[in-house]
């Protein structure tokens, strides 16, 4: 069958090698060895997209190449019948109503929560003057990530707190050992590192006045992110933002985690 790939960072490189050794023909645009886009395109079963299929100006990011691509140059360019696969598709359904969102798969989801957790990890103990076993962490979100970097946290030994919003997250989160809490007034003095995994807010300018001067915050989601980034940069608390972190720490092992969810998707056209 034949592919094409459009955009996408180091972790489509990988894809691409991935899906070649399936036995797929697989052309691709906008991964800094292009071909026209229609020469790409032709003849092309399935379209695949990134994760996420688009940026903050609604094209389609293609960062290896410079610059983003049209949605709508891309639906001119393929055959009416090809597949539309993308990650976070919602934004790309008024051009293309079949799209597949292949973040929607559960192993995807389980895959990228593991490698972001791995990653975050090395974002603390990069940032930290401590080892992670002398820490106090609090994990804001109790979701796949959050539940998965408390529990890399507790095998650590640390001693660790998630802060979550459903009944279901408490109940995980404290068979995993950490104090499941609703409230986090009271861990955010004593935190040597706050680490945010929901993408809405959840830490303004109250609780952040609770915290330590030299309190580590590690962004994790994304935009509009867990911290008033406004109220942390008055009140002198530094947030490193580390969105995307599959892409950037473990682009071939992220490549996989698409693979994973896209190779039964393609088996059904």
């Amino acid at each position: 069958m034949k592919l094409l790939l459009v955009g996408g960072d180091r972790r489509f490189i990988y894809l691409r090698d991935l899906l070649r050794r399936d036995g797929h023909e697989v052309s691709a645009f906008g991964l800094g060895d292009d071909v026209p886009l229609e020469k790409a395109a032709s003849g092309a079963r399935a379209c695949i997209l990134p994760l996420p299929a688009l940026d903050r100006e609604g094209n389609i990011p293609c960062p290896l190449s410079g610059k983003g691509v049209s949605p709508a140059l891309l639906r001119s360019a393929l055959d009416p019948d090809c597949a539309v696969f993308a990650g976070k598709a919602e934004g790309l359904r008024s051009l293309f109503p079949k799209v597949r969102d292949y973040y929607q798969e559960e192993a995807l989801l389980y895959l990228n929560a593991s490698i972001t957790a791995e990653g975050a990890l090395r974002c603390l103990m990069d940032a930290l003057p401590i080892t992670l076993r002398e820490g106090r962490f609090l994990v804001t979100g109790g979701g796949r990530i959050g539940l998965e970097l408390c529990r890399r946290l507790r095998a650590l030994g640390a001693d660790t707190a998630c802060l979550c919003r459903s009944a279901l997250s408490l109940v995980r989160a404290a068979e995993l050992g950490v104090r499941a809490i609703r409230d986090p007034d009271g861990e955010l003095w004593t935190a040597d590192a706050i680490i945010n995994t929901v993408p809405s807010p959840i830490l303004g300018q109250n609780e952040l006045s609770l915290t330590r001067p030299d309190v580590f915050l590690l962004e994790l989601a994304s935009p509009p992110y867990g911290f008033d980034m406004g109220a942390a940069g008055r009140l002198g608390r530094a947030v490193s933002v580390a969105s995307g972190i599959p892409g950037r720490y473990a682009p071939k092992s992220a490549a996989g985690a698409i693979h994973t969810a896209l190779r039964n998707m393609l088996t059904e056209l």
